[in-house]
């Protein structure tokens, strides 16, 4: 079971409780109200418990569910590999304060209508469970700012994504997707996007309807060449598309100023444009700029702040293009701070002295 209640500390109840009846007699309202401190801490005590272990896992979401209720908690997990919730799981009232939702390493193919209830909820993880589609009740979730619902059998996304007009961090990685609707034009505020691992043979031209994405991942998929939409998102700062099959990019990569990372390892290239040593991110010394860059993004404000397990973690800012066919580079690239040519026939080293490094 993923959670993140906690009991109510006993020490820190008995000096609230102390406290409560210092000064106060032994009046029997005193004493009542005593009581009744211990009985809802001895439920919430059985209701955490109930969460963590239950016969089924129904009822541990419900448990779960009541706790987060009672308590306040922002965050609700339920991970016990149910493959259905119940339509009521999160009906009634008392649910307002619920901000992030995880469903993670369930068996789950649908999720129920009354997640509607859960009205100021910002983040939801989905990954790992049965999921072909993004459920439909997720559309009736207008302030989610983030979804996870990678490691799925996703192969479609309804044209009712643009309903999520408040997302900044959309995660689609490690599913069986091979397009994109036009709708996702809608998604203006997002920031990340990530479609690693999936089926896309090319990168839809309607990519470039995104303007405001910064982070962008067609990683592992069956790309052979790059499109020119890609050269028209000059919000970008990181791209990454190790691991396809790539062997053409597009020359022109000038306007591209934010663009700091670009990872193409493990492609078919034996080449680069020179435009893209102009870029002044990518030309910037080493110096001073190893460090860790988000692949996934909490918030439009903290962009450095979190890292995901299929992150990058420590890189600078420039070229990688391990694993390639570079038997030579243009001298224009010594210009830029970090070029990894590893396992290439022209390797760094070469590069470098050639550059007089």
């Amino acid at each position: 079971m993923t959670s993140k209640l906690r009991k109510f500390p006993l020490l820190l109840l008995t000096a609230i409780l102390g406290g409560l009846l210092s000064g106060c007699g032994d009046s029997a309202e005193e004493e009542a109200r005593f009581q009744a401190e211990i009985a809802r801490q001895d439920r919430l005590n059985a209701l955490h418990d109930a969460c963590l272990e239950s016969p089924t896992a129904v009822e541990e979401y419900r448990a779960c569910v009541q706790y987060s209720r009672e308590t306040k908690n922002p965050v609700i997990g339920l991970g016990g590999g149910g493959e259905e919730l119940p339509d009521d799981l999160f009906s009634g009232p008392g649910l307002e304060h619920v901000t992030v939702l995880f469903l993670n390493d369930n068996k789950l193919t649908d999720l129920p209508s009354s997640l509607t209830n859960l009205t100021n909820l910002k983040k939801l993880y989905l990954f790992k469970n049965e999921f072909t589609e993004i459920p439909e009740v997720v559309f009736e979730l207008p302030g989610l700012e983030k979804m996870s619902i990678t490691f799925n059998r996703i192969s479609h996304i309804s044209d009712k994504i643009n309903n999520l007009s408040s997302l900044k961090s959309l995660d689609l990685g490690v599913n069986e997707l091979a397009t994109l609707p036009k709708s996702l034009a809608g998604l203006a505020r997002l920031k990340y996007l990530n479609l690693e691992a999936n089926r896309f043979a090319t990168i839809p031209a309607s990519i470039a309807t995104l303007p405001n994405v910064e982070y962008l991942s067609f990683a592992e998929n069956r790309l052979e060449a790059v499109p020119d939409a890609i050269t028209q998102m000059p919000s970008l700062k990181g791209v990454f598309l190790k691991d396809n099959h790539i062997h053409i990019l597009p020359e022109q990569w000038d306007g591209m100023e934010r663009l700091a990372v670009l990872h193409l390892a493990r492609n078919s290239l034996s080449s680069l444009p020179v435009s893209l040593a102009r870029l002044p991110q990518l030309g910037q010394s080493i110096e001073g700029h190893i460090g860790r860059l988000p692949f996934d993004v909490d918030n439009a404000e903290g962009m450095d702040e979190k890292f995901e397990e299929r992150g990058i973690r420590e890189v600078a800012h420039g070229i990688d293009v391990s694993n390639n066919k570079f038997t030579s580079l243009d001298s224009a690239f010594c210009r830029v701070g970090w070029i990894n040519l590893e396992n290439n026939p022209l390797t760094t080293e070469k590069f470098n002295f050639s550059c007089g490094k």
